[in-house]
């Protein structure tokens, strides 16, 4: 059995005793553990982004309305 690049083969060969064998061979991939990441709560900022995006988008979406009392064409 040998260890290279994350992975490892092995090969079994089996004497049935009569003068006959049987060879099985396999390579398995080790994948390193990874800790997984905590779900952290939405910081302050992107409480922010998320009020300042909506209030672009109402604004664009009242504009016309708005230019129209302020005695805009």
């Amino acid at each position: 059995m040998s260890v290279v690049d994350g992975s490892f083969s092995v090969e079994v060969t089996v004497d049935d005793g009569r003068g006959g064998n049987a060879t099985a061979a396999t390579t398995v991939n080790v994948l390193p553990q990874v800790e997984p990441r905590p779900q952290r709560e939405p910081t302050a900022a992107l409480w922010l982004l998320a009020l300042v995006v909506v209030a672009a988008i109402g604004l664009a979406l009242l504009w016309p309305r708005i230019r129209s009392r302020l005695g805009g064409e």
